[in-house]
């Protein structure tokens, strides 16, 4: 299994051999090749030109390579400062400040405008009708991405992308513009979105041994054929303590090689169990890179109708939103009835052509239309009422108050508070 040693990356140092080196961040300064200073380029320059002089010592005649003169930095000259040095050492002031500066710009950068998160929920559906249902509305609420589920009830329309056995899907809940729709193969479906690569998997526990070791093959072609990170997530049927499971079985070993041979990482924190009857079978496994970008991975404590639990994360995509903004028509009959003869404008009386520009623009930048938002966007479903988010409510109280009652106590005194979880999941189907 590959990993990568960031903490220490960041501290300053790295391990190669048996031999701890020191890094650190290359910084780009830019250099000016007009006035031979730093922090900007030609392009900006409003400064003496020294384009005929020598880098080195800033006199004419000759070039760097032939320099014997002095050191003479022309950078610091400008800003009065020592010039008795080589431009760009580790005495050179002005080059300092450029640093310092560049420095400064990346720090003070948005996040927001730097990285694109994407939010993916996980889940099995166990090719329940009503946990399919209730699935949009957790999709809803935690504002999710993407959906990737194994075994659903239905296909729901062009932004479900299914695999060949109708088991695995990929939901687009927000309907985005992917960069591959990808394919489908039995047991498994993949799509491409910012550099990553999705996967959604599901492979029968009744199925022989050869049929799973055939679906394991498919998958790690289909893995070794993509050059983009990789997001794999499904129920796989596997037990290995690899992703902490008390025992091995055979398809769990057989998964393990898959993710050793491929260099994946999985992603599953803990023990908490995946599968409501003590198992985790459920996995998210990433490329090593995209496992360091994972966060806020989290079995969800709510009920989900359905026997297994949701899977919640958000993967970091270290790309840039490149969103156009939209830029609003012209209503054109409001523009013919704000030029129409009869109306009179003031700017019209001026002298001035260059204020008569400046006003007609205004004017025909008001006629435009008013950008169409949408409503806020939307936190439920068409069908959910407040009726059914208290029965919501209460099958999640009396679920969580029937689990701590079990772990604390055992089984036998637990019986009740079974009973009470059961009813009030009942009443929610």
């Amino acid at each position: 299994m590959k990993s990568i040693d960031v903490p220490n990356i960041k501290a300053g140092k790295v391990r190669i051999g048996l031999v701890w080196a020191k890094v650190r961040l290359r910084e780009n300064v830019k250099r000016c090749f007009n006035c031979l200073g730093y922090g900007h380029t030609r392009a900006k320059c409003n400064r003496i030109d020294h384009r005929d002089a020598c880098s080195l010592c800033a006199t004419t005649g000759h070039r760097a390579a032939e320099c014997s003169n002095p050191p003479r930095c022309v950078a610091c000259e400008d800003n009065k400062a020592p010039t008795d040095h080589y431009p760009g050492s580790s005495r050179c002031t002005s080059y300092k400040k450029a640093q310092a500066h560049g420095e400064q710009a990346s720090i003070s950068l948005p996040q927001s405008l730097n990285t694109v998160m994407i939010a993916v929920l996980q889940i099995n559906l166990n090719c329940c009708k009503a946990a399919q249902a209730l699935m949009h509305q957790t999709a809803l609420e935690k504002s999710a991405d993407f959906v990737l589920i194994s075994e659903y009830n239905r296909v729901e329309g062009p932004h479900w992308y299914a695999d060949a056995t109708n088991k695995a899907a990929i939901v687009n809940v927000k309907k985005t513009r992917l960069e591959n729709e990808g394919c489908t193969e039995a047991g498994f479906s993949w799509v491409c979105d910012r550099g990553l690569r999705i996967y959604s998997g599901y492979w029968s526990p009744n199925s022989t041994f050869q049929e799973y070791k055939d679906f394991t093959s498919r998958l790690e072609a289909s893995i070794r054929s993509a050059n983009t990170e990789i997001l794999l997530t499904g129920d796989f049927n596997a037990k290995h303590t690899y992703w902490g499971c008390p025992q091995n079985d055979r398809r769990g070993e057989i998964l393990a090689d898959l993710i050793d041979a491929t260099g994946l990482v999985v992603c599953n924190k803990g023990n908490s169990c995946t599968f409501n009857r003590g198992t985790i079978i459920d996995l998210t496994i990433t490329t090593p890179r995209t496992a360091q970008r994972i966060t806020k991975w989290t079995v969800l404590d709510e009920e989900s109708l359905s026997d297994h639990y949701y899977l919640w994360f958000e993967i970091n995509t270290g790309s840039p939103n490149h969103d156009t903004p939209r830029i609003p028509k012209i209503d054109l009959q409001t523009l013919k009835m704000a030029l129409a003869p009869e109306t009179h404008h003031p700017f019209l009386d001026s002298t001035d052509a260059e204020q008569k520009a400046l006003s007609l623009k205004e004017l025909i930048q008001s006629c435009r239309r008013p950008i169409y938002t949408g409503k806020y966007p939307r936190k439920s479903v068409h069908w959910w009422s407040p009726e059914i988010n208290s029965l919501c409510r209460t099958a999640n109280h009396f679920r969580r108050v029937f689990q701590r009652k079990r772990k604390r106590h055992g089984p036998a005194a637990s019986v009740a508070e079974e009973q009470e979880a059961k009813t009030a999941k009942r009443d929610l189907v």
